[in-house]
C-alpha cells in the first residue's frame, strides 16, 4: 500500500505542476476537438495556441486540449490524443465531477490511475503516473479551477 501512496503522491505533484504552468504560451500544437464537446450555449470562436481558429468549441476544451498535448507531445499517449480528444475530455470533465462531489483529490487520483494500470498502482510505469497527473492537473486547471487549492501540499 506504501507504493501505491507514493505513486498517487507522484502524480499528484505532476498534476500540480500541470496546473501552475501554461504550455499552450510556450509551444504549438494543433489537436482537433469536436463540436460534441461544447454544452448548449458554450459555443465559441477561439484561437488555439498555434493560431489554429476553432468554431463551436468552448475555450476550455481548447485549452484543455492544447495544453495536454504539448504534455504529451513526446510521449506514448500523443497520438491517443490526437485520434480521439473527446476521451481525454470526458475523463477530466469526470475527474471534477468526482471533486465537485466532495471527493479528496488524492482519492480521485488513486481510483484514476488505478484504471489506467488495471488496478495495479503498485506497479504503475512512470509514463502513465505522468499521465494521469497531467489529465488530472489540466481538468483541474481547465474545467474546475475552483478546486485548484484542494491540490496545495502536493507540489514536488
Amino acid at each position: 500500500m506504501r507504493k501505491s501512496s507514493i505513486s498517487v503522491a507522484i502524480a499528484l505533484s505532476v498534476l500540480v505542476a500541470a496546473c501552475t504552468t501554461s504550455p499552450s504560451e510556450t509551444d504549438a500544437t494543433t489537436t482537433t476537438v469536436a463540436e460534441s464537446d461544447t454544452l448548449p450555449g458554450e459555443t465559441t470562436t477561439t484561437v488555439a495556441a498555434d493560431g489554429e481558429i476553432v468554431e463551436g468549441v468552448s475555450n476550455d476544451v481548447v485549452a484543455f486540449v492544447s495544453d495536454l498535448a504539448v504534455l504529451l507531445k513526446d510521449s506514448p499517449y500523443a497520438d491517443a490524443l490526437e485520434a480521439d480528444p473527446e476521451v481525454f475530455v470526458a475523463t477530466a470533465k469526470l475527474l471534477c465531477e468526482r471533486l465537485s462531489e466532495g471527493e479528496p483529490p488524492f482519492e480521485v487520483l488513486a481510483d484514476y490511475l488505478g484504471l489506467l494500470t488495471d488496478g495495479s498502482v503498485d506497479d504503475a510505469p512512470e509514463e502513465v503516473i505522468d499521465l494521469a497527473g497531467w489529465i488530472f492537473g489540466e481538468a483541474v486547471g481547465s474545467f474546475c479551477p475552483e478546486y485548484s487549492d484542494r491540490l496545495e501540499g502536493f507540489e514536488s
